[in-house]
């Protein structure tokens, strides 16, 4: 397979409140607290079966990480979301809108295969309006230039 020449390259940091849900909340609470209640109960209790506890935590809020988007390319037939595992490709002819600053759609929309808050908004969803549509936002404030 030949290499292919991206034509813009955008990077994808997080906005302020991004960053704030990922390491405070995520990382600090989702992670540290069962951290330290697990080595706590732990030593404790004297069992070291304990030490599992966090696992389960560390998982769900760490598995964001590697499916977050660190930028974004684009070529002449293709927008890449460009992501620790694996790339995801997405056909210009398959593009509809792209809007800027982010927005939702009207109405309650269901996640499909989506994480809001750790890294950003990302992953797939459904509404009545829209039908489904993907996501892929670091920072909800950011305007395109």
């Amino acid at each position: 397979m030949g290499s292919l020449i991206y034509e813009s390259v955008f990077s994808a940091s997080l906005g302020a409140r991004e960053r704030l849900l990922t390491y405070a909340v995520a990382y600090g609470v989702g992670i540290g607290v069962p951290l330290i209640l697990g080595i706590s109960f732990a030593v404790g209790f004297s069992r070291p079966l304990l030490l599992l506890f966090p696992v389960p935590f560390v998982l769900a809020f760490g598995a964001p990480y590697f499916f977050r988007p660190t930028g974004y390319a684009v070529t002449s037939s293709e927008i890449v979301v460009i992501r620790a595992i694996g790339r995801k490709r997405i056909p210009l002819d398959e593009v509809r809108e792209v809007l800027s600053p982010a927005t939702s759609p009207p109405g309650f929309s269901i996640g499909l295969a989506r994480v809001e808050g750790i890294h950003g908004t990302f992953g797939s969803y459904w509404n009545k309006t829209w039908g489904r549509y993907q996501v892929f936002v670091t920072n909800h404030l950011k305007k395109l230039k």
